[in-house]
């Protein structure tokens, strides 16, 4: 059955779970419920499709164009070392679902006190890079003094990031390692537009990089991986020594 759903797109996947037995040339009486838990098992379930695509065609075009360009100066991808930034918050997140009795609403057990302020987050910001045969041996973690937000700025960007990481990395090309490329964002603590300080440095010190796609996932999608590792965690007790076992 697998393999019809595989085989034959969204026709396939709208097929009911009898017209999937009679598709996989299954001759025998099997009910309906034995053919949902079968597939349950290897984690198919029954959804709504949706509507649209996870990328719209005019980002969809933007990514090939800038894939064909692209091609011009990195001809290797695995020279690249794709660079990004991301921030972890601990805490809840979003909309956070409890178990209550009828007129617990306002139970201070049931409340989740949210941070006020910006500088109250439990948030710690993180720089790193990835490429084939490559990953750094620890992630930089970071703080910007002049916000909150994790916001990389040029002179931060220059002073830590390139001249600390990555200027080691071109000393050891120069020494007979492989070469490498730097993929980074569009972020302007990044240098990419106009003349300024990261600009300079880059020029200086030779540095081969390029700046992605605008619109495009770079490395967003660690998020997912980190969804299952996040429910799983939610399912144990976490000691509290304030409140009796």
């Amino acid at each position: 059955m697998e393999k019809v759903i595989w085989e034959h797109g969204i026709e396939g996947r709208m097929l009911s779970y009898q017209g999937l037995l009679m598709e996989a040339g299954v001759d025998k009486e099997v009910s309906t419920r034995t053919v949902q838990r079968a597939l349950g098992q290897r984690d198919w379930r029954r959804c709504v499709a949706c509507t649209r695509s996870f990328v719209n065609s005019k980002l969809a075009e933007r990514r090939v164009e800038e894939a064909r360009r692209s091609l011009e100066y990195r001809p290797c991808k695995g020279d690249i070392r794709f660079s990004d930034e991301f921030h972890v918050s601990s805490g809840a997140s979003g909309r956070v679902w409890i178990l209550r009795k009828p007129g617990e609403r306002y139970c201070p057990d049931c409340i989740v006190e949210r941070p006020k302020k910006e500088e109250d987050k439990n948030t710690a910001h993180f720089w790193g890079a990835v490429g084939y045969d490559f990953k750094m041996e620890r992630l930089h973690e970071y703080s910007i003094p002049t916000n909150n937000n994790g916001k990389m700025t040029q002179r931060y960007y220059r002073d830590h990031i390139l001249e600390g990481i990555v200027k080691p990395w071109i000393e050891e090309v120069r020494a007979g390692a492989p070469s490498f490329m730097l993929e980074e964002d569009g972020d302007s603590g990044h240098g990419r537009n106009g003349n300024n300080i990261v600009k300079t440095w880059k020029e200086k010190h030779g540095l081969k990089h390029y700046f992605n796609c605008p619109g495009s996932p770079d490395l967003a999608t660690y998020r997912k991986g980190l969804a299952p590792t996040k429910i799983r965690s939610q399912k144990f007790h976490v000691f509290d020594p304030r409140r009796p076992c």
